[in-house]
């Protein structure tokens, strides 16, 4: 899903946030009441040594001029409060120790807490001098994860060699809805098109059952709404009176494929393969098809081949999803890999490495690609969402994500993935770094997003997960029955709930879940190796076009011949 590029002037985005306020009394970063909120946090060194009389010092986020400036007590706490709700870059320093870097502090209603470990000056950096780290430097220092939950090895290099079962689940889920499927783009003509417009559309083609173009828009019509049988009537009158139209053809296609009539996808397609020869979108076309069909092989060569036609960012990215989505993710990414040398600015294609990088098991590198993805273009959430997902980062790579993530909000306060992104991102902090202040950020932000998308089930199951840590079990319950209401063959939120309801002493209804899970935990694949060894993305066997739900037709009469309807009248 390609996002629009970040407001260059933050200046003016900041009055416009705050200006929000006025309208939306309850909006999370600029709440009406109240006008003012704390920030607090401590300073220690690297044993965990409180820190006194170290510098805090609040600089806004635009401007760098400084607002206000405290000092650490005996404890190395410190509180600056009464300051005004919106983006701030907060620092600390003291005698003996080098200067922190800044941190971006977005201040919501819920005050916020921010700790910090400072170097002594004589301390050895990591890259063996006695002097900070140039940016330039930083990135190239190696990252570092905690195996803790993690199966597999560590390797020598100290990096975790395997992935828990359940986030390499949740990555390939969420990978599965970045961005819409070809099928989705090339079906979507007749999607917006209101319902309302349904009996106009099926009027013409009465009136001129020979007309070309009638049948074709009607055709596109219920290919745009999902009404695969239908779509495939109207483009088979209107294919029998243009053959020659390429257009219908492909039209065609999409609606047989849609219909899991793979094979009679497949025969059309290669038909115009022979007549017009190949384009890489014909092929990718082709590629779904085998798919659907059941013909895996045929479909990785024919996007392999799609890849070799055109040397396009858009193309490459495709193919090497089209890849990942048929469980061929060692070819995968080979494909984004040489992409990347290829086409070192796209974020899509750095985003596809990492996905590959992380199916196969190698987080050091997925965990680079989506970083370099996210540095590629900083107003593109994708990387982002995928790096929440991860667990045993370290604390300074968890610290830089929730720094970028708070960017991207503030430039877009209404992205209901955005607040769910920043939320699951505090929920993976260590727990030292944990705090009640946190947590009510966490619910904050998880009802922020479901008011903007109310049908986001995965904020819900967070949501219960915070709920229930919290201790509300009854709360954690509602919202995981919320969640289950909108994907009911979640198996990990069933199992989530049957423990919910055991400990609430709801025996009968723990054991009913319980019995689901068991009935969906085939489903999930999740023990189910793909042919070079992770697991196929869980999306359909096609990805339908965004309208789910056919239309209804207000008339029904007997059929009216070739191009007619036996709904019309």
């Amino acid at each position: 899903m390609n996002r629009p590029a970040l407001l260059g002037n933050r200046k003016l985005l900041l009055s416009l946030l705050l200006a929000a306020c006025a309208a939306a009394p309850h909006f999370i970063l600029c709440q009406a009441v109240p006008q003012a909120g704390q920030i607090a946090g401590s300073v220690a060194g690297p044993s965990g040594a409180a820190i006194a009389g170290a510098q805090i010092v609040l600089r806004t986020n635009e401007s760098g001029a400084e607002q206000k400036r405290t000092v650490s007590d005996n404890s190395g706490n410190f509180t600056l409060t009464e300051i005004p709700l919106g983006a701030y870059k907060l620092s600390a320093n003291a005698s003996g120790f080098r200067d922190s870097d800044s941190k971006l502090v977005i201040l919501s209603a819920v005050s916020a807490t921010v700790n910090f470990t400072l170097l002594p000056l004589d301390s050895v950096t990591p890259n063996g001098g006695k002097t900070p780290l140039t940016a330039s430097d930083q990135k190239k220092a190696p990252l570092t994860f905690s195996p803790s939950g993690v199966r597999g090895t560590i390797a020598p290099s100290g990096y975790s060699t395997g992935l828990s079962s359940e986030e390499t689940s949740r990555v390939r889920a969420r990978a599965g809805e970045l961005e819409p499927s070809l099928f989705a783009t090339l079906a979507s003509a007749g999607a917006n098109v209101d319902c309302a417009q349904e009996p106009a559309l099926l009027h013409a083609v009465q009136q001129a059952p020979q007309d070309f173009a009638a049948n074709h828009a009607l055709g596109d019509f219920y290919l745009g709404h999902g009404d695969y049988t239908q779509a495939i009537r109207y483009f088979e009158a209107a294919r029998a009176l243009s053959p020659s139209d390429r257009g219908v053809s492909i039209d065609l296609a999409l609606a047989l494929i849609g219909a899991a009539r793979g094979a009679d996808a497949v025969a059309l397609l290669e038909t115009l393969q022979a007549d017009r020869g190949s384009d890489a979108t014909r092929l990718q076309l082709l590629a779904l098809a085998y798919d659907a069909a059941g013909q895996t092989e045929k479909a990785s060569a024919a996007y392999q081949k799609a890849a070799a036609s055109d040397p396009g960012a858009d193309n490459q990215y495709n193919c090497g999803i089209g890849l990942l989505h048929l469980g061929f993710t060692t070819k995968a990414r080979e494909l984004f890999s040489a992409a990347s040398a290829a086409h070192p600015e796209s974020a899509r294609i750095w985003l596809g490495l990492g996905i590959a990088e992380h199916l196969l098991e190698r987080k050091e590198a997925a965990v680079a690609a989506l970083l370099h993805s996210s540095d590629s273009d900083s107003s593109y959430l994708p990387p982002l969402s995928l790096l929440a997902e991860l667990s045993g980062l370290t604390s300074q790579t968890q610290a830089d994500l929730r720094r970028r993530i708070a960017a991207y909000l503030v430039a877009h306060p209404d992205d209901a993935d955005a607040r769910f992104t920043y939320a699951l991102a505090l929920s993976k902090q260590d727990t030292a770094e944990a705090s009640m202040n946190s947590r009510l950020e966490i619910v904050t932000q998880l009802k922020r997003a479901l008011a903007f998308n109310p049908r986001m089930a995965r904020a819900h199951f967070l949501l219960g997960d915070a709920e229930a840590n919290a201790g509300d079990l009854a709360g954690a319950i509602d919202e995981f029955v919320a969640g289950l209401k909108l994907e009911p063959d979640d198996a990990r939120a069933h199992y989530r709930l049957s423990l919910l309801y055991r400990r609430s002493g709801q025996q009968d209804r723990a054991r009913e879940e319980v019995d689901k899970f068991r009935s969906l935990r085939p489903k999930t694949g999740d023990d189910q190796p793909s042919p070079d060894g992770a697991g196929v993305l869980p999306l359909p066997a096609v990805q339908l076009a965004p309208v789910a739900h056919p239309c209804t037709a207000a008339a029904v009469s007997a059929d009216n011949g070739a191009g007619g309807d036996s709904r019309l009248k």
